[in-house]
């Protein structure tokens, strides 16, 4: 699970517990950091950068869902679904992801599939 955040956002895992390790794995931009179940952006984006963070579940098989809690900040957030071996830093990243238009990360798949994340909303991929 991959996310592109200019703003502070809140993932609960399944269930939402504190008691969780920290599972993120945060890019090398310097730009994001991360405590149990919170990844916070410590500087906002410039121009058309981004930052990623991964949330490291190993799933093998079943059906799973999670969710994203948008708590606060400037409109840019994005999620989306990627592998370890596709995470990257910026656009280097290659996933399924969505923040009002969906991309494979680095280019547009469908334009204005819904409506854009903003503080407040909760994002559930399944």
């Amino acid at each position: 699970l991959g996310f592109y955040s200019t703003p502070p956002l809140h993932f609960h895992p399944r269930p939402p517990s504190s008691s969780l390790p920290n599972m993120w794995q945060l890019d090398s931009s310097g730009n994001l950091s991360s405590s149990g179940p919170t990844v916070t952006c410590i500087e906002q984006a410039k121009g058309s950068s981004k930052f990623n963070a991964l949330w490291n579940d190993p799933v093998t098989s079943g059906r799973h869902t999670w969710a994203v809690t948008y708590t606060s900040g400037a409109p840019g957030l994005w999620v989306g679904v990627t592998t370890p071996a596709k995470f990257d830093a910026g656009w280097k990243c290659k996933s399924m992801s969505f923040g009002g238009n969906t991309s494979d990360g680095g280019g547009l798949i469908t334009a204005d599939f819904g409506p854009r994340p903003a503080p407040g909303d909760v994002i559930h991929i399944t």
